[in-house]
C-alpha cells in the first residue's frame, strides 16, 4: 500500500479508517487533507472540531464510556480505539489541558540583529491558518507557564544582570526574557515592575493577525520556559467590533458593538492549543 496516496476529509468515518490502517501499520506514499491548516512544527486543524463536535462531545461525557467499551468489544477493537482515535500524532496536549511533556518541542530563543531587531527578524516558527467568510481575524495568546519561577539574578557576585535595580545579585523572575537592548525598548515598551522592582511582561501575550502564515518571532514570548499557545478563530462580530476603536484611543470612534441599545460585543470563537518550550539560545550579536 506504500504507492498509494489517499484523501482524507475530517471526520469520525475518517478517523476511524486512519486508526485503522495505523494499528496495521498501513503506509501511503501521500496523505491530503481536506481544509487542513498546518503550521511549521506541527500540523493545527481547526477543522478537527468543527467537524467532530458531537463525537468530541460525547468522548468527553463520562457516561458513554460503558457504550464505547461495548462497542469496541463487539467489533473487536482494542480498548481506547474511539478515544484514542482522536489524538493526533502530532498533538501535544492531553484532553484535559496538561502537556504531552515528550511531544513538546524545544525552540531557541536567539539574540542578534537577525533574531531580536524588529518585527520582520527571523520567527523560530510559523503558524498557518486559512480563514474563511465566517472568521477573518485570528488570536494568537502565548502563555509563558513558568514566569512566576524565582531564581538568583545570571552571573557572579561582581559582574550579573541586575533585573530589580538593587545593585545586588538576589532572587528575581529568572525566567523573565530581560533584555535592555534599544530595539527591545522600542518594540516591546518599558518592563512592568511589581513592589520589589522585579520586572515581568504581559503575559498572555495576546496578537491578532487576518494574514497568514503568523511569524511566531521574538516579539511573541515574553517568558523562557514552557509555553501554551492558543490559536483562536474568532467571529466576525469580534472583527468587526476591533474595526472600531475598543481602546478607546479616539474618543471620537466607538467600538463596533453588536448590543441593541448599549455598546459591547457577543461573539464565539473556536480555538486549538499546543505546547513548545522556549530555551535561552545564543547572543550573535557579540560575535
Amino acid at each position: 500500500m506504500e504507492d498509494i496516496s489517499v484523501i482524507l476529509d475530517e471526520g469520525p468515518i475518517a478517523r476511524s479508517y486512519f486508526k485503522l490502517f495505523k494499528i496495521r501499520n498501513c503506509k501511503f506514499k501521500n496523505i491530503f487533507q481536506l481544509n487542513s491548516t498546518n503550521f511549521f512544527l506541527r500540523k493545527l486543524n481547526l477543522d478537527k472540531k468543527r467537524k467532530n463536535f458531537y463525537a468530541l462531545k460525547f468522548i468527553k461525557s463520562e457516561k458513554f464510556n460503558k457504550t464505547f467499551d461495548y462497542i469496541e468489544k463487539q467489533l473487536s477493537l482494542e480498548k481506547n480505539f474511539i478515544k484514542d482515535m482522536y489524538l493526533d500524532n502530532t498533538d501535544n496536549i492531553y484532553e484535559n489541558g496538561d502537556p504531552i511533556v515528550e511531544k513538546v518541542d524545544t525552540v531557541f530563543y536567539n539574540y542578534g540583529q537577525c533574531f531580536t531587531g524588529s518585527f520582520a527578524s527571523y520567527p523560530m516558527f510559523m503558524i498557518d491558518f486559512k480563514s474563511d467568510d465566517d472568521s477573518k481575524l485570528v488570536r494568537t495568546l502565548t502563555y509563558g507557564l513558568d514566569s512566576e519561577e524565582i531564581g538568583l539574578e545570571p552571573g557572579t557576585p561582581d559582574d550579573f544582570f541586575d533585573y530589580n535595580r538593587n545593585n545586588k545579585q538576589d532572587s528575581t523572575f529568572i525566567n523573565v526574557i530581560y533584555d535592555t537592548t534599544f530595539a527591545s525598548g522600542i518594540w516591546k515598551g518599558a518592563y512592568q515592575r511589581d513592589i520589589n522592582n522585579n520586572p515581568f511582561r504581559e503575559n498572555p501575550y495576546v496578537w491578532s493577525s487576518e494574514q497568514s502564515p503568523i511569524n511566531m518571532s521574538w516579539l511573541f514570548f515574553n517568558y523562557y520556559g514552557l509555553q501554551k499557545i492558543t490559536v483562536q478563530a474568532t467571529d466576525n462580530n469580534f472583527d468587526k467590533y476591533f474595526e472600531g476603536d475598543p481602546f478607546s484611543q479616539n474618543i471620537f470612534t466607538l467600538p463596533g458593538s453588536n448590543i441593541e441599545g448599549g455598546y459591547g460585543m457577543f461573539s464565539s470563537d473556536i480555538s486549538k492549543s499546543f505546547y513548545v518550550y522556549l530555551k535561552r539560545g545564543k547572543d550573535y550579536s557579540i560575535d
